[in-house]
C-alpha cells in the first residue's frame, strides 16, 4: 500500500475512532508517542545591528524518518515548514520566523533512516530578557505537528567592557565552502551541535564563543572552562590565556570525554583578568547517551537483557558466554546478522531498536525498574509508535487504563495501573491472551 494512502487511512479510522468517544470521560491523544521528529537549540551573540538586541541564533535539526515523503523522479522530497517564535514573561510574542522548505533524499531508504537529518538555522534579534522560545515543525504532508518549548535568558552583551557570549556546542568545524552557509564564522563553517545527548562513544566534545573588548588597548585575559557532573564534582579542567587586540574575538575549544559516562553535566566558562579578577562567567547544559559500546563495556549483562524482543534464547546464552575481550565485537556481528539492510552502511535495524528503547526509558520508566522492561515499554519497542491512544485517568468505576490501537497491524492492546503507581500492566494482547507476547520481533518498520 503506498505510504500516503496508508496515512489518509490511518487517519480516516483515528477520526472516526475519535468520533465515537466524545462525551465519554476519557479522552483520545493524536500526539505521537515517539520522539519528536526534530530537535532545537540555541546561542546568544551580540548583534551587529543594535547595541539594544542581541542576536539569537535558532539551530534546528529534522530527522529523516521524522517527515512524509513523495516521489519525484528518481528523487524523494518532502515539504515542511519551521515556525520559531520568542514570547515574554506576559506571553506576547517579542519576535518570529516562519520558513518553508524542501528536503529531498536519493532512495526510499534514507526516508526512513533515523540516523540521517538535516540541519539548519534561523538568526533572531532579541532584547534583553528571560522568555519562551516556542519551535514548532510542521510536516506539509501528513500534517503532522511537532512543538518543543524551551526557557531562555538573554544578558546585554552590551553593558560590560569585556563580556563573553553564549556557549555553541559544536558537532563539526571544517573549511567555509564555495557556497555561503548560515554556519560560516570566524573563516570557518562551524556546524553547531543539535541534540538531545552526545554519543558516549565520542571521544572529545568542543564549543565555539565570542569575547568581546570595548577597550581601546588590548587587554591580557584567562579563559577557565571546567565540566562539572550532576553532584557538583569536577571532571576536567583547563585553561589558557590570551591577549585581546580586537572588539571581537572568536575561539573554538576541545574537551575530551573520555571521563564523562552516560549522565547530565554542566560546562561553565569564566573569563578573568591576568591577576585572576573574574570579568564574565557562562554556562551550558549538556548529555552524555548511554551509548551502545559504552553499555557493552560497563553493563554487559544489561546490554544482552535489552536484546530480549530482538534474539533468541539461544543467541542471548551465546553471547553471555562471550570472553571480556570479545564481548563489543559479538554484539556487532549478532546486529550484522540482524540488519534489515545490509547493503548500506548504518544498521537501521539496531538504530531504530535502540531509539525506541531511549524512548521507553524516557517515557515508561516506574519505581526499580526502567522502561525497557514494562509491559508498556515492551509492546512499544516490538510495534512501535501506536496509530492511537486513548487515555482514561480519571474513571469511577475502574482503575486507570489506557488503549494503544495498531490499525494497519490489527491490534489492540490495554494497560491497566492496577497498583495506581504509574505502571500500566497488560491486559489485552493482540492474540486475547492475558500478558502474551512474541518473545520477538524480526522484520520491524
Amino acid at each position: 500500500m503506498p505510504r500516503i494512502f496508508s496515512l489518509v487511512l490511518s487517519l480516516t479510522i483515528i477520526f472516526i475512532s475519535a468520533f465515537s468517544l466524545f462525551g465519554q470521560t476519557g479522552y483520545v491523544d493524536e500526539s505521537a508517542l515517539d520522539e519528536p521528529s526534530f530537535e532545537f537549540s540555541f546561542a546568544t551573540f551580540r548583534s551587529d545591528t543594535s547595541e539594544n538586541n542581541v542576536r539569537l541564533e535558532v539551530y534546528y535539526k529534522i530527522y529523516n524518518d521524522g517527515l512524509q515523503y513523495f516521489k519525484h523522479g528518481d528523487k524523494f522530497v518532502a515539504e515542511y515548514s519551521i515556525n520559531v517564535i520568542v514570547f515574554d514573561a506576559r506571553k506576547n510574542q517579542v519576535t518570529g520566523y516562519s520558513r518553508e522548505r524542501k528536503y529531498e533524499v536519493d532512495n526510499y531508504r534514507e526516508t526512513t533512516n533515523g540516523a540521517s537529518y538535516l540541519i539548519n538555522q534561523i538568526d533572531l534579534q532579541v532584547p534583553k530578557g528571560k522568555y519562551k522560545v516556542v519551535c514548532k515543525l510542521i510536516d506539509k504532508l501528513s500534517e503532522k505537528v511537532s512543538t518543543i518549548e524551551k526557557d531562555l535568558i538573554v544578558d546585554d552583551l552590551f553593558r560590560d567592557k569585556i563580556d563573553i557570549s553564549g556557549i555553541e556546542l559544536t558537532s563539526k568545524v571544517e573549511p567555509v565552502g564555495t557556497n555561503k552557509s548560515a554556519f560560516d564564522k570566524a573563516g570557518q563553517r562551524i556546524i553547531p551541535f543539535v541534540s538531545a545527548g552526545i554519543s558516549g562513544e565520542s571521544d572529545r566534545i568542543s564549543f565555539y564563543v565570542e569575547i568581546y573588548n570595548n577597550f581601546d588597548e588590548p587587554k591580557k585575559v584567562r579563559l577557565e572552562y571546567k565540566i562539572n557532573n550532576q553532584r557538583s564534582k569536577s571532571l576536567y579542567k583547563d585553561k589558557f590565556s590570551f591577549e585581546l587586540t580586537q572588539p571581537v574575538t572568536r575561539l573554538i575549544k576541545e574537551i575530551p570525554m573520555d571521563k564523562l559516562v552516560s549522565g547530565e553535566y554542566e560546562l561553565t566558562l569564566d573569563l578573568k583578568s591576568g591577576r585572576g579578577r573574574k570579568l564574565a562567567q557562562r554556562k551550558t547544559r549538556f548529555v552524555v547517551a548511554w551509548s551502545l559500546k559504552a553499555l557493552v563495556h560497563n553493563d554487559f549483562k544489561r546490554a544482552v537483557a535489552q536484546l530480549a524482543y530482538v534474539a533468541s534464547s539461544d543467541e542471548m546464552e551465546e553471547l553471555l558466554r562471550t570472553p571480556p575481550d570479545s564481548q563489543f565485537e559479538a554484539f556487532e556481528r549478532f546486529w550484522k546478522r540482524h540488519d534489515k539492510y545490509p547493503d548500506t552502511p548504518e544498521n537501521e535495524s539496531q538504530q531504530l531498536y535502540y531509539r525506541r528503547i531511549r524512548h521507553a526509558n524516557t517515557h515508561f520508566s516506574v519505581v526499580n525498574q526502567e522502561g525497557w522492561e514494562t509491559d508498556r515499554g515492551r509492546v512499544y519497542i516490538i510495534y512501535g509508535e501506536p496509530d492511537q491512544v486513548e487515555r482514561y485517568p480519571f474513571e469511577l468505576s475502574s482503575v486507570p487504563y489506557q488503549v494503544w490501537y495498531y490499525y494497519n497491524l490489527a491490534k489492540k492492546f490495554v494497560f491497566e495501573d492496577s497498583h495506581g503507581t504509574g505502571d500500566y500492566y497488560l491486559q489485552y494482547p493482540f492474540d486475547g491472551r492475558y500478558g502474551n507476547l512474541p518473545e520477538k520481533f524480526g522484520d520491524f518498520e
